[in-house]
């Protein structure tokens, strides 16, 4: 179905780690400690979903998986309630409908 040189670049692909994803519940009160260390330890913000009332932090996989004390922290605070873990595409209704507080 694919030509080989585009098959291998797929196969490639395939075998890439998915980013680490993560949303912090901005309702705790340690949201902005949680936030600063989270920039501090290298982890991207998607600010795209900043608009629907979420905090979103992304870091490469394997870089998160390169650094036990990084994937412990966090581990740690999912543990806790202050974050959690979450696939990037499961966070698209909240940004499409945008809920409000009230609804």
């Amino acid at each position: 179905l694919l030509p080989d040189a585009d098959y291998q670049a797929l196969w490639s692909m395939m075998k890439t780690p998915l980013p680490v994803t993560l949303a912090v519940d901005i309702a705790r009160p340690a949201a902005t400690l949680l936030e600063a260390r989270l920039l501090k330890d290298g982890w991207r913000r998607r600010s795209e979903l900043d608009g629907a009332g979420l905090s979103v932090w992304e870091m490469d996989g394997k870089q998160y998986s390169a650094s036990p004390s990084i994937k412990g922290w966090a581990e740690q605070e999912n543990r806790r309630g202050n974050l959690s873990f979450q696939e990037l595409v499961s966070m698209l209704p909240a940004l499409l409908l945008r809920p409000l507080p009230e609804h």
